[in-house]
């Protein structure tokens, strides 16, 4: 798509995703800083909900994304998400890329970013781990994944809940306290998926995009069966999105990374009849928190992916 190849930005807000205090990647204070920007500089295009809290009592906001001149016309809504698990910097940045780019898109009148912000309404979730991002932010080895709450009292450390096993479709209590995933107490347990929860049951979404890192996959629905079928109409729009996204590996949980992955976000989302999908960008051998000269690149690669996925959600 010719329309959605990368523009130079008006300022180099582009650089602050790259270039960023944490291994390249922006610390939570200069994503927040850009989100702002955003809504000074587009105000009738981007607005700020607070949906809930993390379990530190930070505040989880969703940016939506619509024309407010077109906002009491219904239009199919499409849900964003990063940061589930704090390790998986390219997963917020995908997400702010997609948010910078479409508006500056239409700014400059590009016809698809303009059909789009009028005909959908997107809400994203750039931090639904604000706790765990932040932790590893200062730490040398940044590798906490689950949210901030003290489960494990041999190390501290390795404490706290698997947001992405908390969710309630076929949530089962499969690990201890200790591992890196730990399913909580009970489904919602966590104040970040009950954040997530309440928007789902609020809004009627189409399509969810849940970004993970790493692996240059496409994880879909039934992630907790080890041999997972869809309906048939289900498959189809699968197959249709595994040809625009290119990736070698994409399926269930147990075709792609060979483990069953129980109360995930997509199921949650299925059971609620939204296609959802859990996009794992980033090449293999970047790891968790890949070359910042990789950065630039899974941002531009993913916008054309996200972009078909919201087109795809009318």
């Amino acid at each position: 798509l010719a329309s959605v190849a990368r523009l130079d930005a008006s300022g180099d807000w582009t650089d602050l995703l790259n270039h960023g205090s944490v291994q390249g990647f922006p610390s939570y204070d200069a994503a927040n800083e850009l989100l702002s920007g955003w809504i000074q500089q587009y105000p009738k295009l981007i607005e700020r909900r607070e949906i809930g809290h993390s379990f530190l009592e930070r505040k989880i906001y969703a940016y939506i994304l619509r024309e407010k001149s077109s906002s009491d016309v219904d239009c199919p809504k499409v849900l964003l998400t990063s940061l589930m698990h704090s390790r998986e910097p390219a997963s917020l940045t995908v997400t702010l890329y997609f948010i910078g780019h479409i508006l500056e898109l239409h700014e400059k009148g590009d016809p698809e970013a303009v059909y789009l912000l009028s005909m959908r309404e997107v809400w994203l979730v750039p931090f639904v781990n604000p706790d765990g991002y932040i932790e590893n932010e200062h730490a040398t080895k940044k590798e906490i994944r689950k949210n901030r709450r003290p489960t494990c009292q041999r190390n501290e450390k390795l404490g706290g809940v698997d947001l992405n096993r908390n969710f309630a479709y076929h949530w089962q209590k499969d690990f201890s306290p200790c591992n890196e995933e730990f399913q909580g107490s009970e489904p919602f347990s966590e104040p970040e998926t009950q954040a997530i929860k309440s928007i789902c049951e609020a809004n009627d979404f189409a399509a969810a995009m849940n970004f993970h890192s790493y692996g240059g996959m496409l994880t879909y629905p039934f992630n907790y069966a080890r041999f997972p079928r869809l309906p048939k109409e289900d498959q189809s729009i699968y197959t249709e999105l595994a040809s625009v996204f290119k990736w070698p590996r994409i399926g269930p949980a147990m075709l792609t990374v060979g483990y069953t992955a129980p109360g995930e976000s997509d199921e949650d989302d299925g059971e609620r009849h939204i296609i959802a999908m859990s996009p794992e960008v980033g090449p293999e051998n970047g790891g968790f928190w890949p070359p910042k000269e990789t950065i630039a690149g899974i941002d531009e690669r993913n916008f054309q992916r996200t972009m078909h996925v919201v087109g795809k959600a009318g």
